[in-house]
């Protein structure tokens, strides 16, 4: 029982066939529902796909009636809303979201359109107040410039007024002071305008690393190092293991044990596979909304593993981590070949 969501891209467009109807990326992957499956939600699904095309989406995949492979099927679409803040550094496939829960019925194309109007609103709106805070910036920036000519002029000016007049130098020595004091304002509103810009611009990088810490904190309250737990494993994840770790997990397992050996950094751990010989692993432990872990992702214990994949295999280890054209196994002889 549950769902997934990840994200898709951009939407480019969709087509169709006797038995299934597709959405495609700007990547050329795509995704398939059964038309004969959902019948019923299929004209509503249409509409949202129109509506949704050249816009950055969300995927879901059902679990209630198999494993469906997130690499193959869908069951209803959304908008991203994180992917409409940078839809230029998207990363298809690399946010997968579990949950345990009956899957929900799809929303209309009415509610999706009331939420995009939403959406690009509070985009416009953001993207105005940093405008706003940019010349506000630039204008504190003139200012402090000008303070700092003024600054300078104080200094040349005190200077020859002191060969000249010693009697004047304390009331330039004054005069100076208050500009320095000017100026130290003048900077200090311009560190808070540049925090307040960063903080309008990335509203949901701040909000997912508080969430990654607020897991963390809860998975450390656990006490679980030195215990072996089961964990939950879909998706990405799994191909990560295949590939950076060479293990490969049975189809059709969705959980694994996992010996928490010891705690590197914020949601980071150090593990061991007992049923897997015993390798030992990084793991990025998560928690769903039931409160229950599952892993985020797997990395080689090597540091060098990422400049190693490079130099053996000649691309990014990312690049074959998202191709869904391999099996788990064809990954695993990759890792190997890194290993050699």
């Amino acid at each position: 029982m549950g769902f997934s969501w990840n994200n898709f891209g951009i939407l480019a467009r969709q087509s169709e066939d006797e038995k299934y109807f597709y959405i495609h990326n700007q990547n050329g992957s795509d995704r398939q529902i059964s038309k004969a499956a959902y019948s019923s939600s299929l004209p509503n699904l249409r509409l949202k796909v129109k509506r949704l095309i050249g816009r950055p989406v969300l995927f879901r995949t059902s679990q209630n009636t198999s494993d469906w492979t997130e690499s193959k099927w869908f069951s209803d679409i959304d908008i991203d809303e994180q992917g409409l803040q940078n839809p230029d550094h998207i990363v298809p496939f690399t946010d997968p979201k579990f949950s345990s829960e009956s899957e929900p019925e799809p929303v209309t194309v009415d509610e999706l359109n009331k939420k995009i109007v939403q959406l690009e609103i509070n985009l416009k709106e953001a993207l105005n107040d940093k405008d706003v805070l940019h010349l506000q910036t630039e204008t504190i920036l003139k200012e402090k410039n000008s303070l700092q000519a003024q600054n300078e002029s104080i200094k040349t000016e005190a200077l020859q007024k002191a060969l000249q007049q010693s009697e004047k130098i304390e009331q330039l020595k004054s005069e100076k002071s208050e500009a320095q004091d000017k100026l130290s304002e003048v900077e200090i509103e311009l560190i808070k305008n540049k925090e307040q810009t960063n903080h309008t611009i990335d509203p949901f990088l701040h909000s997912d690393k508080t969430k990654m810490q607020d897991d963390a904190d809860r998975v450390l309250e656990m006490n679980l190092i030195q215990t072996k737990q089961s964990v939950k494993v879909r998706g990405h994840p799994v191909r990560e293991l295949a590939l950076r770790i060479g293990v490969i997990m049975p189809a059709g397992k969705k959980n694994i044990q996992i010996i928490f050996l010891a705690h590197i950094t914020l949601n980071k751990f150090r593990v061991s596979l007992p049923e897997f010989g015993g390798t030992t692993a990084d793991a990025f432990i998560r928690l769903d909304d039931n409160k229950n872990m599952f892993v985020a992702s797997f990395l080689n214990i090597d540091a060098g593993w990422f400049e190693k994949f490079e130099k053996k295999i000649g691309v990014k280890d990312e690049a074959y981590k998202n191709r869904m054209d391999l099996t788990l196994e064809e990954l695993a002889i990759i890792h190997q070949k890194v290993m050699e």
